[in-house]
């Protein structure tokens, strides 16, 4: 079951209330539910979300994602967001919403919700994950109340601090996470001739302090054509040149890394 009651009017602040098909504020501003459940509060923000090449990386990263083999990493993170003790939880840039699923599983009695600026993949999210409110909305303009969240997860997405914050109750948790120096690196082996470690981020942000740093780090295989996804889920997939993405496709299988690292911040 869908909770629409912790989205707020991008324009007024003021709290939504679903009317049949959509959503409305005191003030009267309308918002549409897409057949799928999501909502579309970009407000004045660009959503990337129709181009091909957004689908294609929507399309493989939910491939890969749902044939397990990042689950050690959620593992890791549902103990993190544990300690919080949460009941409303935000996923920002949550893509096409493995991590959301995670946690509405973890936390049945929580609310979850993801945002992305990508419609196509607000869509595979909001069809696939039930249990989880997603809306079409800038990460530097969550739609969520000051205070409200428990835990605000960033994966692989552009990390606004500040609107974390924002949102985030006091005492509150902020998990970044991020690839580790050897992320995919037997990938890299592949593509490139000069391969190159990841460099971390290792600053706080103002405002918060660090409580931990978690790793998650372990070697997977994929084959046949989850080679292929695998490097379309990618931004090698768009920076490397086509002849390598083919030759490196056409393998029978890859085993490569996963290695993350997990920033776990509190709210001052």
């Amino acid at each position: 079951m869908r909770n629409y009651s912790r989205l707020v009017c991008p324009k007024c602040k003021e709290k939504l209330v679903r009317q049949g098909g959509s959503l409305y504020c005191a003030n009267g501003h309308c918002y549409d539910v897409a057949a799928s459940g999501y909502v579309n509060l970009a407000g004045g923000s660009k959503s990337s979300a129709d181009s091909g090449g957004s689908k294609e990386m929507t399309a493989a990263r939910h491939r890969i994602m749902s044939l397990g083999y990042y689950d050690g990493l959620l593992e890791k993170v549902r103990k993190a967001v544990a300690a919080f003790s949460p009941r409303f939880v935000v996923d920002c840039g949550a893509g096409e919403g493995r991590f959301a699923h995670a946690l509405a599983e973890a936390f049945p009695e929580a609310d979850v919700a993801g945002t992305d600026l990508a419609k196509s993949a607000v869509n595979v999210a909001s069809r696939n994950v039930q249990n989880a409110v997603f809306a079409v909305a800038n990460s530097n303009a969550l739609p969520y109340a000051d205070g409200t969240a428990d835990v605000a997860v960033c994966a692989f997405a552009p990390v606004f601090p500040k609107e974390i914050s924002r949102i985030l109750r006091a005492g509150g948790g902020f998990l970044r996470i991020t690839p580790g120096a050897r992320h995919l690196y037997g990938l890299k082996e592949k593509l490139y001739e000069k391969p190159y470690l990841n460099e971390e981020a290792e600053d706080v942000p103002e405002g918060f302090t660090l409580k931990e740093v978690v790793r998650s780090e372990y070697p997977f295989t994929v084959e046949g054509e989850d080679v292929r996804a695998l490097i379309q889920m990618t931004p090698y997939y768009y920076r490397t040149a086509a002849e390598a993405v083919d030759r490196v496709s056409a393998e029978k299988e890859l085993t490569t890394e996963l290695a993350f690292r997990i920033d776990v911040f509190v709210k001052a």
